[in-house]
């Protein structure tokens, strides 16, 4: 039994930067939660071995005593690290690799590789995936801090409303770790979130419509509203449908305060909107069914709640389903593999039947990051474009394209 779970980020730092701060044992434990506390006998280099205790209830612990050393296997000064942990027949593996982003000078990627095999494998991957792996994004955004990353003046300032869910977290940690100066506007303060908040009710123009301010220089991410995991009665639609256009009223609201308008806004919908449209090919031109209470019921008013939303440029992108680890659609599609109730698609990349891989990242970054200057297919305008994006990585290139150019500087670190 094997598996891999490969994540990646972009950050604007120099590789250099990024390599000195992921090479410092001490400082994992503060971008990782998922250590809590690591040492070395000395400087990383191959051959070396250390410790590392997971911050997992009741695992750590257990973790802590029982774990055999963690063993430089491979040591590239300023681009590679490869760490090795003994399993009972097998191994557990962590890899991180530091490289120049090829779309853009400014930018450096950041990868890490989870991976493990040996009977025990199918026990502890899980674990290492949840300690290690879990929320990868953000655990680059705090380590893009540590490293010396700063707001860049000239890039522009990203309100993100609903900014705690799925997409927007990666979403947030994406722009932040540009340069980019992100604000999420949410209904209770998130300690994990590392960005400023500002708190709303997410249906009335309060304090938190300062954050708009300068207005020429920022833009809206809008994807709040309720989690569609519900049961379609009636109430539980009118609950949906209420949680977006609410939201959507009090932004568009606040815009029509502004001492001028937004640079962007960014309106989140969904390809539900056609409802069951069988095997037909679907596109902005395609008709949106009439009187169906789910999902068009929710879609269409939410995409109307926008127009009168005071900017330069207005996109609606229509999704489909999130497929991410932690999503609750992927959650649910999990427990019915593991119930017997899926088939294998196909074989991994090695051709054994009994491994998994899985991976996570911003493998389409934003082209406005990297060049300097791109447009929104279509050239922007009101009219709502569906983007047939299922990962949050196509989502993120999409949100870029819409946001549009931005300027990416790297500190003198």
């Amino acid at each position: 039994m094997s598996w891999s779970q490969s994540n990646r980020a972009v950050l604007a730092l120099t590789p250099d930067a990024v390599f000195a701060t992921l090479s410092t044992v001490e400082l994992w434990s503060q971008w990782c939660p998922g250590v809590s506390a690591a040492s070395f006998d000395g400087p990383l280099r191959v051959g070396q071995s250390g410790s590392m205790a997971l911050g997992l209830p009741v695992v750590g612990p257990i973790h802590r005593v029982t774990a055999p050393p963690l063993v430089v296997r491979e040591f590239e000064p300023g681009s590679r690290i490869l760490l090795e942990q003994a399993q009972p027949g097998g191994a557990l593996t962590i890899e991180w690799t530091v490289t120049p982003d090829p779309r853009s000078p400014a930018l450096t990627l950041l990868t890490q590789r989870l991976a493990g095999w040996g009977p025990l494998s199918f026990g502890m991957g899980p674990v290492a995936r949840r300690a290690l792996g879990s929320d990868f994004a953000m655990q680059a955004l705090r380590l893009w801090r540590l490293a010396g990353g700063v707001v860049d003046p000239e890039a522009l300032r990203v309100v993100v409303a609903g900014g705690s869910g799925t997409l927007g977290r990666r979403l947030v940690a994406d722009l932040a770790c540009r340069g980019h100066d992100v604000v999420v506007l949410t209904r209770s303060s998130q300690p994990d979130l590392p960005v400023r908040q500002a708190i709303w009710d997410g249906s009335t123009v309060g304090d938190w419509a300062a954050e708009l301010e300068p207005s020429s220089r920022t833009a809206v991410v809008n994807l709040a509203g309720r989690l569609v995991d519900l049961r379609p009665t009636p109430a539980n639609i009118a609950s949906l449908r209420d949680s977006r256009v609410d939201s959507t009223r009090a932004l568009v609201g606040a815009s029509a305060s502004l001492t001028a308008p937004l640079a962007a806004w960014v309106q989140a919908s969904t390809t539900a909107i056609y409802s069951d449209a069988g095997e037909a090919e679907i596109d902005e031109s395609s008709p949106v069914p009439v009187g169906l209470p789910q999902m068009t019921g929710v879609a269409q008013p939410w995409e109307d709640s926008v127009q009168g939303a005071v900017a330069e440029h207005l996109h609606v992108l229509r999704t489909s389903l999130v497929l991410d680890r932690g999503a609750p659609v992927v959650a649910r599609l999990v427990g019915l593999t593991r119930a017997g109730w899926a088939a294998r698609l196909a074989p991994d990349a090695s051709g054994s039947a009994g491994s998994t891989s899985t991976t996570g990242s911003p493998s389409c970054a934003p082209p406005w990051a990297s060049s300097p200057a791109c447009s929104c297919p279509g050239e922007s305008s009101s009219r709502p474009r569906p983007s047939p994006c299922a990962t949050p990585s196509s989502w993120r290139s999409s949100v870029g394209n819409c946001i549009g150019p931005g300027r990416h500087r790297r500190p003198s670190r």
